[in-house]
C-alpha cells in the first residue's frame, strides 16, 4: 500500500467534508448512511422510504461527486512516483 504524506493526506479530507457540505441532502444522506454509517443498501432505502434501486443510483452519484474532487486535488503521478513494481 502507498503511504500519503500527511499535507495530501489532509487537503483529502478537507475536499471530502466540502463536498459532502456542498451535497444536496439525499445524495449526502445516502453516502454518509453507506460509508460512515455502514448500512446496507436496502436498509437505506428503508431508513428514507426510497426504493433500492435509487439508493444505488443516488449512491453512485454521490460517489463520483466526491471522486471528482479528490481526484482534482493533485496531478496524476509522475512515472518515477510510482513504486518499484520488481
Amino acid at each position: 500500500m502507498v503511504e500519503l504524506k500527511s499535507g495530501l493526506r489532509r487537503e483529502i479530507f478537507e475536499g471530502i467534508v466540502e463536498r459532502l457540505e456542498s451535497m444536496p441532502s439525499p445524495l449526502r444522506e445516502v453516502f454518509v448512511l453507506r460509508h460512515y454509517d455502514g448500512r446496507t443498501e436496502p436498509q437505506i432505502a428503508q431508513i428514507m422510504g426510497i426504493k433500492k434501486n435509487q439508493v444505488d443510483h443516488l449512491l453512485r452519484q454521490a460517489e463520483q461527486m466526491i471522486y471528482s474532487r479528490v481526484h482534482n486535488l493533485r496531478p496524476p503521478l509522475e512515472e518515477s512516483e510510482y513504486p518499484d513494481a520488481e
